[in-house]
């Protein structure tokens, strides 16, 4: 496990791999190498490599001024390594980074149609707090 280590590059082709197991997929919301790119540039990433390829990805937003909330924006694990705990691993990292950091919370929003990703949030300890636009947001709450 690694973090900060993905290159824009790296990241873009483990999107694109990982693309039809999003719900919906994610090209359909964004531009994969955009938000590669500003992944690379301004998110702190969680990562797994096997040799050499990028196979486990949790990117997040930590803003330095209020510490307060962070803010994941992706959960991604290439499809032979889904359900390997590799994404448990990678979560609980990230979640160890913010508390240590002593972010009060981690919040992430889920497609309400992604029933197993949804589950996958709580089993963590996320709540669901509310649902808008197809979406539904969670948040952990940290205890320092």
């Amino acid at each position: 496990m690694t973090v900060k280590q993905a290159s824009a590059g790296e990241i873009n082709d483990h999107l694109l791999r990982c693309d039809k197991s999003f719900v919906p997929p994610l090209s359909t919301r964004v531009n994969l190498a955009e938000y590669s790119l500003k992944l690379a540039n301004k998110a702190v990433t969680f990562e797994a490599f096997d040799g050499g390829e990028l196979i486990g990805l949790v990117a997040a937003y930590f803003t330095q001024e209020n510490h307060t909330e962070a803010y994941i924006t992706n959960v991604s694990v290439i499809g032979i390594y889904e359900g390997t705990g590799l994404a448990i691993k990678l979560m609980t990292l990230c979640m160890e980074y913010a508390k240590e950091r002593k972010f009060a919370s981690i919040v992430l929003e889920v497609s309400v149609l992604n029933k197993r990703a949804i589950k996958f949030y709580e089993k963590l300890g996320f709540k669901a707090e509310s649902e808008n636009n197809g979406q539904v947001n969670m948040r952990f709450l940290i205890s320092n």
